[in-house]
């Protein structure tokens, strides 16, 4: 009997070590709204209870994939230049093979930029500090 309670323990110790180190992989599409279209390089965050885990940046076919999440809820934020930023809530990772629920739709944004200064240059006469051979007319 002794021998049968060792294999048994031993065997739930294993069990329970890999139900705990359990790491999942969350995988989506970012694309733009309106086209249809795959968004390459497109910033892709992940995060929980307001604390980043992990991150990303798509690839050329718009896909993205962070690994290793903890299996959970988790809040996706995508952000892209030209591009509203777009916050995904309650996407499920789970503990074992890919979870694909962070498909993402970007809608097209007009941003107005602020007013620029244009000063002109000129060179000084006389620059301080400088050894220079010739001279200026």
């Amino acid at each position: 009997m002794s021998m049968l309670k060792r294999i048994l323990f031993a065997l739930c110790l294993l069990i329970i070590g890999n139900v705990m180190y359990a790491q999942g992989v969350l995988t989506g599409t970012v694309i733009d709204e309106k086209t249809k279209e795959p968004l390459p390089f497109v910033n892709v965050i992940v995060m929980q209870n307001g604390e980043q885990k992990g991150g990303a940046q798509t690839g050329m076919d718009g896909t993205y994939q962070i690994k290793p999440l903890v299996p959970g809820t988790y809040d996706i934020q995508a952000s892209f230049v030209g591009y509203g930023t777009v916050m995904k809530k309650g996407v499920r990772v789970a503990a074992t093979g890919f979870s694909a629920g962070g498909d993402i739709e970007l809608n097209p944004e007009v941003t107005n930029l602020g007013e620029v200064t244009v000063v002109e240059y000129s060179v000084p006469l006389i620059q301080k500090g400088t050894a220079e051979s010739g001279s200026r007319i």
